[in-house]
């Protein structure tokens, strides 16, 4: 049963979901896959928290820039180590930074290739806190940082990067997060590679020109900034 301030964010998002509740319809009736991935065992592997998805009228958040959320659901851990197998780089020498990284399945799972420095970047204190004690849980050696913030806000580390989006927002903060890293990239060049799953707003992506596709692997589709 919702709370009231639970239904009050539920009004809020109702209008925005409209459209998206309509594409999986379509999604369903032309007999396509519906968005996310099937349960595994990767909490039953790891001992952490990662499984159980979060409507984004459940959570609490830093701003209204809520509304523009997806809500939390957990990558499929074979979908990125696919997608990080695809990046023609030695990943271990990149930080990675996971935007919208909810509980952070992602980040244990970049942990794996030996990468030292991840991030995870995540707009609600109540899933950041979930994900600190996922880290707390963690035992591979893997310096591993939860930052609390607005994706949209977000300064980027100054070094080389893999930067990974499950589709945590809708265009309006992903244009914002995209004019973000251009300027970080003018400012101090490096090699960035993105890697964007289960990309429903593709189309941000596409307008850039300073963004090459360099494979599409499954559900992501992988890039390179070409300043």
């Amino acid at each position: 049963m919702l709370t009231v301030r639970e239904f009050g964010r539920f009004l809020r998002v109702l209008p925005r979901r409209i459209p998206g509740k309509v594409r999986s319809m379509l999604r369903a009736v032309s007999g396509k896959p519906p968005y996310g991935f099937p349960p595994d065992d990767f909490d039953q592997r790891t001992g952490l928290d990662t499984a159980d998805r979060v409507k984004i009228h459940k959570l609490d958040s830093l701003n209204s820039n809520y509304v523009h959320a997806q809500g939390y659901a957990p990558v499929s851990p074979q979908v990125l180590i696919s997608a990080l197998e695809a990046v023609p780089v030695e990943v271990s020498k990149y930080t990675f930074v996971d935007l919208g990284c909810g509980k952070g399945r992602a980040l244990f799972v970049a942990s794996q290739f030996g990468i030292r420095r991840i991030i995870g970047v995540e707009l609600s204190p109540s899933l950041v806190r979930v994900a600190r004690d996922n880290v707390s849980r963690w035992h591979r050696p893997s310096d591993i940082q939860i930052i609390c913030a607005d994706a949209s806000e977000y300064q980027w580390p100054r070094e080389s990067l893999i930067v990974f989006l499950y589709n945590p927002f809708d265009s309006v903060i992903l244009s914002r997060v995209l004019e973000n890293l251009q300027a970080s990239l003018r400012a101090g060049p490096r090699d960035v590679r993105v890697i964007y799953c289960s990309p429903s707003h593709r189309n941000c992506f596409d307008r850039q020109e300073w963004l090459q596709e360099t494979a599409h692997v499954g559900p992501s589709v992988i890039y390179r900034a070409a300043l």
